[in-house]
């Protein structure tokens, strides 16, 4: 019956043993999840983050954009308008030579 016992005892004590590591196994393994858990909240807040920012980049980008559209038509615009400004300001200046030369003759019909 003593040797039973003593038998008993180390069964007893490897399945100690074994559920002391399955144990720590288990808190290893529940340690390692905690982490992998805690990094991908933290990788999911800065994807959050960064859609965020983009969104607000693309927005940004669509006012930009229009904004750059009405600056080229206003430029087109001011060019035409330019444009049409210097051939008149050309016109201009042909009538005053003429005008100039006109009175130039005049003056020089009226002294002789």
């Amino acid at each position: 019956m003593a040797q039973e016992t003593v038998v008993d005892f180390s069964v007893i004590k490897q399945k100690i043993i074994k559920t002391d590591e399955i144990l720590r196994m288990f808190m290893e393994t529940s340690n390692k999840l905690k982490k992998v858990q805690q990094a991908y909240k933290d990788i999911k807040l800065k994807h959050d983050q960064v859609a965020l920012s983009l969104n607000r980049f693309q927005l940004e980008n669509e006012q930009l954009s229009f904004n750059l559209e009405n600056v080229k038509l206003n430029r087109e615009k001011l060019q035409q308008e330019n444009k049409e400004l210097k051939e008149q300001i050309a016109l201009l200046e042909d009538k005053y030579n003429q005008q100039a030369v006109q009175s130039q003759l005049e003056i020089k019909k009226t002294s002789r």
